[in-house]
């Protein structure tokens, strides 16, 4: 066991945090007022089991490494230095310059798996459906492919392993360069990556940190990424700095959700874009941009995540006192990759026609509520007001009180007295005519989607037979969120494999890539809004599940009423009645 491992088994995150912070019991978790961003109400949530921080305001998160790290301002090691101090763990003292040859061994070691992976996309039959994947699928050009030096790891068990021996190299120096791993049964090793295609992680000396590896046999995890070494931090990459950063000097950066919208891009002529790796976007990244330009751009994805996404870095990216825009993706797109594909020059549009900060959070609060109900006008502004509150500049708080009040219909002056101060200066129930019977309906849940509230309930619960007719119950099409859907049916799959009575929520999360991980992780952190024993939690599940099953209902009556008018049309009596039957006992579901 290393320092680090010493350290965490004897350091638990609620220990270091609560030194910090005063934490508040919040169910299984705890929760506390974020220490990286302005806020009242506790977003910051802590959780002991699976040893890690989330903010849901800010998006901050971590391990007790990364808080102490940006709560004092310290470097990995000097944080190391400090909770082992504090845990009474002794330091291995090795000579720096050990530390020096090792760190040379390890990017040797991955330049050689780069190596071996380009040579088998490129240069052998056992690549060829990698390079299928590349070119057809993903529509990239063999100059691109080159230019990323992208590779294949065929799916078998050991081949990159016997290449590497045969360089030279030991056991214990490919296992901390994170290319193999030992076998689960018996001595030895075998590749990490198998059946995947390759991207290699460089830096912008040219060295090879690390991989980030595509499964294109729809393995589990889909992406998985080397995990942090003496040579790379994934909290700390910048996917195709190392191509961009030239680029960003004269023409700021773009900000990505994934290397494939970096690639894309680059192929397309759009070389100033860059991408965190399989995490949030940190303040590190952020800091390691500023060294280049203060000029950021984000283009996220098109869906709430990855509005909510850029929501969060743009109050990252304030931090850093850089200038921010947003660049929207067209409705009809999921991201700018899909863009690329469709239309390279409405991509360039799209990046080009950005919008600032703040018109992006004026555009994105009137696509959430609705500005021609009383209702809807107090929920923008209030939602606006903590933004637009800290605008110095009276010219640029003028201008936005009158796009608001044109937008919401209704005098500039009601506008200015909510925007101008976080508490605002006048009652915006009556500025807007809410009546105490227009109130929001009350919600069971912090969690609005009933999906994610269904798979919410169940973690909360976690004993695995209470849990087990709820899954039987439901199936895959019952859920329309592909997060949601995908969870569900691991969370199915995983109760009925596993032993024990308790769901082991941190097992689970192992088994998932990483975006769906991050998904799971925010259901089992967010605050517990109650404190439910089993029998309310099983009380609620019912209820949320009788929606779930009249939603599908009702959808799939909408859909066999669609294919019973055109049977009617054809004149096909026998499907006229079978589609009748079918309408009927989804009726019945709904009544």
């Amino acid at each position: 066991m290393d320092s680090v491992q010493k350290v965490k088994t004897r350091l638990g995150i609620v220990e270091v945090v609560s030194s910090y912070l005063d934490l508040q019991r919040s169910g299984k978790n705890y929760k506390a007022v974020c220490p990286f961003h302005s806020e009242d109400t506790p977003s910051f949530m802590v959780s002991p089991k699976l040893g890690i921080y989330k903010c849901f305001g800010c998006g901050a998160s971590g391990d007790i490494f990364t808080f102490v790290q940006e709560m004092d301002g310290l470097d990995f090691y000097e944080a190391l230095k400090k909770l082992a101090d504090q845990a009474g763990v002794e330091l291995e003292k090795a000579p720096k310059n050990e530390a020096y040859r090792l760190k040379k061994k390890l990017y040797k070691i991955n330049e050689k798996a780069v190596e071996f992976y380009e040579h088998l996309l490129l240069k052998h039959k056992a690549g060829k459906q990698g390079l299928e994947y590349l070119t057809k699928k993903r529509g990239l050009s063999k100059e691109v492919i080159n230019e990323y030096r992208l590779g294949y790891a065929p799916k078998t068990w050991d081949l990159l392993y016997k290449f590497l021996v045969k360089q030279g190299y030991k056991d214990a120096e490919m296992e901390k360069a994170g290319v193999v791993i030992p076998r689960k049964k018996g001595d030895g090793y075998i590749d990490k990556f198998r059946g995947r295609v390759m991207f290699p992680l460089i830096d912008t000396t040219g060295k090879v940190q690390g991989f980030m590896a595509r499964t294109i046999f729809d393995d589990i995890p889909k992406y998985l990424n080397t995990s942090d070494t003496p040579v790379f931090n994934k909290s700390r990459f910048v996917f195709g700095l190392d191509k961009a950063r030239i680029s960003i000097k004269k023409k700021g950066t773009v900000f990505v959700e994934g290397p494939m919208d970096v690639i894309s891009a680059y192929q397309a002529g759009i070389k100033n874009v860059v991408a965190p790796l399989g995490t949030s976007l940190t303040s590190a990244h952020l800091k390691i941009i500023a060294r280049y330009t203060e000029d950021v751009t984000f283009c996220f994805d098109s869906d709430t995540a990855g509005l909510e996404a850029i929501k969060r870095a743009i109050l990252l990216a304030e931090k850093q006192n850089l200038n921010i825009k947003v660049a929207m993706i067209p409705e009809k797109y999921r991201d700018l990759d899909e863009v690329l594909k469709d239309d390279a020059d409405l991509a360039g549009d799209v990046l080009a026609s950005a919008v600032s900060a703040y018109d992006f959070f004026i555009a994105y609060a009137l696509k959430k509520h609705n500005k021609k109900s009383a209702l809807g006008k107090k929920k923008i502004v209030t939602e606006l007001a903590p933004i637009f509150s800290k605008i110095s500049s009276e010219v640029a708080l003028d201008h936005y009180v009158k796009e608001l009040a044109e937008e919401l219909e209704t005098s500039e002056e009601v506008i200015y007295s909510a925007l101008s101060s976080e508490e605002g200066k006048v009652d915006l129930d009556a500025a807007f005519g809410v009546s105490s019977t227009e109130a929001p309906v009350e919600v069971h849940s912090p969690i609005q989607d009933q999906e994610a509230y269904f798979l919410f309930l169940l973690l909360k619960l976690e004993d695995r037979l209470k849990m087990q007719p709820f899954l039987e119950k439901h199936k895959e099409a019952h859920f329309f969120g592909t997060q949601a859907k995908q969870t569900f049916t691991r969370l199915g799959d995983y109760v009925a494999s596993s032993k024990g009575n308790k769901l082991d929520i941190k097992a689970f999360i192992d088994i998932m890539d990483e975006s769906l991980a991050g998904f799971v992780q925010n259901l089992y952190l967010w605050q517990d809004w109650s404190e439910l024993d089993d029998s309310g939690i099983l009380g609620e599940l019912e209820d949320v599940s009788e929606r779930l099953e009249k939603r599908f209902a009702k959808k799939a009556i909408e859909r066999l009423q669609k294919e019973l008018s055109l049977a009617e049309k054809q004149g096909d009596t026998a499907k006229v009645k079978s589609l009748t039957e079918r309408i009927r006992d989804f009726s019945r579901k709904i009544v």
